[in-house]
């Protein structure tokens, strides 16, 4: 996701974090262990639920 896509996600959401860097971060051997890859993860639905609103389609994804 870039600024010019969601201009006012960078200005809400202070630590983004999406699946796809989890991914590149996964495949890279970033992660030392388990529990940064969990705190990664944990911040992508966290980021989702304080970012849309209740009703969107989003927040209800990541809220299952």
């Amino acid at each position: 996701m870039s600024a010019e896509e969601v201009p006012d996600y960078y200005e809400t959401i202070k630590n983004p974090m999406d699946l796809g860097t989890v991914k590149k971060k996964l495949l890279g051997n970033e992660y030392e262990n388990g529990e940064q890859f969990l705190a990664d993860v944990r911040l992508v639905f966290k980021n989702a639920l304080e970012f849309n609103p209740p009703e969107s389609r989003y927040y209800a994804w990541a809220t299952k």
